[in-house]
């Protein structure tokens, strides 16, 4: 059972709402999130320390530097985010969970028990010389209130990185520096809560009078009491919009980690405030700021960079630098140069003295120094760095700080060919287990369905490849499955992981992990809940499944259906054999046991597919048993396959399907045959009439595969009735090597023939080996799958050009596609199907307009041409001048038609036209020579078969026109 103690009241503040959870939190919940507080994730490689960057990187500062009258020399950085947007008006420092941030604060207590303890770290640079009074730092303990409950805090100076060579010049953590503390007025929230008031940050002032630093970059430490349950806790630099805030460490158990968001695994920075008071500044100070490489890390090279900052502290400009790298412990080396500058007054240099060999696994001790004639602070001249070269090695360790402790982590993974049902929380550490001897096979190009459960909600998990065998795995292209997410325990979820097509062959280690609540970011940070596992996975070349279906055809049925026909894959499969039909038995003339064996030495040409297959022709009659077995390398030395096998049909062909296929690699023998157990009187081995293809075809070994003979040898000529079916894909896991054992030896038996009467199945006939289903794929679109006939109907289709294609299904995965078959589909419209838009054109005269300009459209959406006519009537003279109602105008028209034969207009319009525009009095208006109306009064319009005529409302005169509005001439009726 669970157990949760007092520790629940204190740790209710996490989720105080449904913000961070979809459903109401148990108090489970609350208790695993004030956990997680504790914990800053690390982006560490395996076993690769934090290292300092010089404070020309992420850095936010606004300090003093010689100004004696200024109290604050230094201040590190902001935290308030909103201000006066906090509870009752005061400020607010949000954690901004909009950019992917999920820490309140880092752990920073000093008071844990022995071995627990958190302790921060961050660098400041000084500038002259500096007395120190005080360092203001921040922290808050959760659900204290507004009073104040902190009751120390420890601080010593570093002289570099506390992880990189640095060495403490002041303080310590044995003495309490609290001088005061008291509410700083702001509140630690989330962006999603702004007025939430369970983490009232404080400010804690340490005494650090009698501290007097001189020029160069230093680190300073602290831990924190209080007299609260929660924490304490440490504030980050907070500046909206920016998740990368500074290079801060922070100090745990195993040692020194970055500190870092949990959510987003970006680096943090320290808010505190140096008091006190500044010297004069040397005119003539120079010193090393910083050594940046080489750094730590695995399998480093033998001409890893050696680089360095010099830096002038000084108030002048220095020239002719002279500096000195040296390197000892693991091996040895030195540098020298002079750096001719000018060097101006506060600016930094970076320096590259060369390449060193690292190549060899051990700690490399690197001192950088200047060397100035003159120097008035010799106490920044050199800095120290401690660089290791690490052995390769799967991170492991401190991987988790309680795991699996409350159900956290998967409980069951199946991918490919490997099930665990069951994934338990035990061992040491109990979070992780090396499952490495389970071994998926894959191949290259195919995707696979993982599905796992989750003993508990809101796990997320990432899944690696060691893709290049170095045992470190990268986010940038070895991450083959990011993100996934199980939201409810016990739940089973699935993925697909596609293997990638250009995956190197071979063996790899595959690494899942899992985190609670927040995203997995880095395969070797230290988390709070979850757990991870290591397994391998074998990766075999791009091929395909099996061949693909031939002779697709598309044939139209209707309009709206299409039948395709297509004919079954031909199996790119074979069989290899060297012998010809049975034609006998063989056995130990006193009974015992052997092994019969075909031999292959080149079988280069089929690099990369596998033997599926096995077949023997068994002949005991007095219940011999076999197992296949097969074999790799000169002489038979590495045993693969140890089938028993049961079942068999005597006196014709069995054809045995492996377990575990044997993947075919390049330069290498096998060996295929079974070993046999019989009486005396039992001849139980199939052999053919001979010639025997000596050293290949009749392979015998009476010891347990130890020592090999021909069964020319025993002066008979004849092959072993053995064959290897070999094709593309594995059908199953790939066989391993086995550990042989020699458990027998008939070396001085005798072999006999049976003189058995000639079997009546002794050809051998090729079965045929086809795919289980088809998948039938549309404009590149899978439609169907689990198709198990030759033949599909696509139906309900619209007008359109479409391309099929057919993929074959096996075991391993689908085919290549078919060859393609495209067709046009009319679609499901009949004749002429048309429509007309507006349906009815109306034009008021409010005044004497003289050009009336009216449009509609007529489509037609059928698959047959529509022919179509209209007339333009007058309805009145008074009121609307002109009703148009096309369809009826139409059915009109074509009675005066057939009466007068004196159309005003028609037109075609195919279906591939898709409509038309009648726009005749547009053109009449825009296109004609001459006015169409003038003065006061109105134009009238008439037409015939072959003219168009106008006349003004208060002329006499009639204008004639051709239907293309050219001017043809003009009239009167008298």
């Amino acid at each position: 059972m669970k157990q949760i103690t007092c520790f629940l009241l204190v740790f209710f503040f996490m989720i105080s709402s449904t913000v961070l959870f979809s459903q109401q939190p148990t108090s489970l919940d609350k208790l695993k999130m004030e956990q997680m507080e504790k914990y800053v994730n690390s982006d560490n490689g395996p076993s690769v320390k934090a290292t300092a960057q010089p404070v020309e990187g992420e850095h936010y500062t606004s300090y003093a530097t010689y100004y004696p009258s200024r109290s604050e020399l230094y201040n590190n950085g902001p935290f308030i985010t909103h201000p006066g947007g906090g509870a009752g008006g005061k400020d607010a420092s949000a954690v901004q969970t909009d950019l992917g941030m999920s820490a309140y604060g880092p752990n920073v207590n000093h008071n844990m028990s022995p071995g627990n303890y958190y302790y921060l770290a961050d660098d400041f640079e000084v500038v002259g010389t500096w007395n120190l009074e005080s360092i203001k730092f921040y922290g808050y303990q959760t659900g204290s209130g507004t009073t104040s409950t902190f009751t120390g805090i420890y601080v010593q100076i570093w002289d570099g990185a506390p992880n990189a060579g640095g060495a403490v010049v002041w303080g310590d953590l044995t003495t309490n520096r609290m001088l005061s503390t008291q509410f700083s007025d702001v509140y630690r929230v989330l962006d999603t809560g702004l007025t939430n008031t369970d983490r009232p940050i404080m400010e804690i002032i340490a005494d650090v009078s009698g501290c007097t630093l001189n020029s160069g970059t230093y680190w300073v430490q602290w831990g924190l009491t209080g007299s609260a349950a929660s924490g304490p806790w440490g504030v980050a630099i907070t500046i909206l919009g920016q998740t990368t805030t500074g290079n801060g460490l922070q100090a745990i158990s195993t040692g020194w980690q970055n500190w870092q968001d949990s959510g987003t695994s970006t680096g943090q920075g320290g808010v505190f405030i140096i008091e006190g008071t500044a010297g004069s500044q040397p005119t003539k100070d120079v010193g090393v700021q910083a050594i940046l490489a080489p750094n730590t890390g695995v399998n480093l090279t033998g001409a890893e960079e050696v680089k360095f900052i010099i830096k002038n502290f000084g108030t002048e400009d220095q020239s002719n630098i002279p500096w000195t790298v040296t390197m000892t412990g693991q091996g040895s080396a030195s540098f020298n140069g002079t750096y001719a500058g000018p060097l101006a007054a506060g600016a930094a240099i970076e320096i590259t003295a060369g390449t060193a060999n690292l190549s060899g696994y051990g700690i490399y001790n690197f001192e950088a120094c200047v060397n100035l004639a003159g120097d008035e602070n010799p106490a920044n001249n050199c800095k120290t760095k401690d660089v290791e070269n690490k052995e390769p090695s799967l991170c492991v360790d401190n991987l988790y700080s309680s795991g699996c402790t409350y159900g956290d982590g998967l409980t069951s993974w199946d991918f490919a060919n490997i099930n665990v049902p069951n994934i338990p929380c035990s061992g040491t550490p109990p979070w992780y287990h090396d499952y490495r001897d389970m071994v998926h096979q894959v191949v290259a190009g195919q995707t696979y369905v993982l599905t796992v459960t989750s003993g508990y909600s809101s796990t997320n998990f990432d899944v690696w490849i060691d893709f290049n065998d170095d045992l470190i795995l990268s986010n940038d292209d070895e991450l083959i499955l990011n993100d996934g997410l199980c939201s409810t325990g016990n739940t089973p979820y699935t993925f697909n992981i596609t293997i990638p097509a250009d995956a190197p062959v071979g063996m790899h280690v595959i690494r899942y992990r899992t985190n609670y609540y927040s995203l997995v970011t880095d395969p070797c940070a230290t988390y709070t809940f979850g757990n991870c596992c290591d397994f391998t996975i074998q990766i075999v070349g791009t091929t395909t499944a099996g061949p693909a279906p031939e002779n697709l055809q598309a044939n139209l049925i209707n309009n709206t259906t299409v039948g395709l026909t297509w004919e079954a894959p031909q199996e790119l499969g074979e069989w290899l054999q060297y012998c010809g039909d049975n034609n006998e038995g063989l056995g130990i003339t006193d009974g015992g046991t052997f092994i019969v064996a075909a031999r292959w030495d080149n079988l280069d040409s089929y690099v990369g597919k596998h033997v599926k297959q096995f077949a023997l022709f068994p002949r005991s009659d007095l219940g011999a048993t076999f197992a296949v077995r097969i074999y790799k390398g000169a002489n038979a030395q590495t045993l693969l396959v140890d089938q028993p096998l049961t079942g068999l049909i005597m006196d014709e062909w069995n054809i045995i399907t492996l377990d575990s296929p044997v993947l075919i690699e390049a330069s290498t023998e096998y060996w295929a045959g079974y070993e046999v157990t019989h009486v005396e009187g039992d001849y139980p081995v199939g052999i053919d009439a001979g010639p025997a293809v000596a050293g290949y075809g009749d392979m015998i070994s009476l010891d347990d595969g130890v020592t090999w003979n021909t069964l020319s040898g025993f002066g008979l000529d004849y092959n072993f009735n053995v064959k290897i079916f070999v094709a593309p894909g594995s059908d199953g896991p790939v066989a391993q090597p086995i550990a042989k054992v020699s458990h027998y030896n008939f070396n001085n038996a005798t072999l006999s023939l049976g003189n058995l009467k000639p079997a009546t199945n002794s050809s051998f006939i090729i079965p045929t080996r086809g795919p289980s289903s088809y998948k039938v794929f549309r404009d590149g679109d899978m439609i169907a799958q689990g198709i198990t006939v030759l033949e599909y109907t696509d139906s309900g289709l619209a007008q359109g050009t479409y391309t099929y294609t057919v993929k074959a299904v096996y075991p391993d995965g689908d085919s290549d596609p078919s060859n393609e078959a495209t067709i046009y589909v009319p679609g499901s419209a009949i004749g002429p199907v048309w429509s007309v838009d507006p349906s009815q054109l109306i034009e008021n005269h409010a005044t004497n307009n003289l050009i009336t300009s009216k449009y509609l459209t007529i489509t037609n959406q059928g698959d047959e041409i529509l022919t179509w006519d209209l007339t333009i009537q007058r309805a009145s003279t008074a009121g609307p001048d002109v009703v148009l109602d096309p369809e009826w105008v139409a059915e009109q028209y074509a009675q005066r038609a057939a009466l007068e034969g004196d159309p005003l207009s028609e037109r075609n319009i195919s279906p591939s036209r898709g409509g038309f525009m009648d726009n005749i009095l547009e053109d009449f208006d825009l296109q004609f020579e001459y006015p169409v109306g003038v003065g006061g009064g109105e134009a009238g319009i008439e037409a015939d078969a072959n003219y168009i005529y106008t006349s003004k409302w208060n002329g006499t005169d009639f204008y004639r026109y051709d239907y293309d509005g050219t001017y043809v001439g003009s009239f009167a009726i008298p």
